[in-house]
């Protein structure tokens, strides 16, 4: 029986992804490029926050099936 592997990836917003104080789009689509390739499918994402309406860090889920050895 095949199942999912799962793996994480997370950043701090003010230092991976924004340019100021917009989303670099293209940055955050070339890392989720790269890791397509590899197989893996963003499932999920959130983010945390200061309490002062401002994101601490933001999370991202991503799944791919296991691969199975043959008998």
């Amino acid at each position: 029986m095949s199942g999912w592997e799962y793996h994480t990836f997370s950043f701090a917003p003010k230092l991976s992804f924004l340019r100021g104080s917009q989303l670099d789009e293209q940055r955050l689509q070339t890392e989720l490029e790269r890791r397509g390739e590899k197989g893996w499918e963003m499932v999920g994402i959130f983010s945390s926050a200061t309490g002062q309406d401002r994101t601490n860090e933001v999370a991202v889920v991503f799944r791919r099936q296991k691969s199975t050895a043959p008998p």
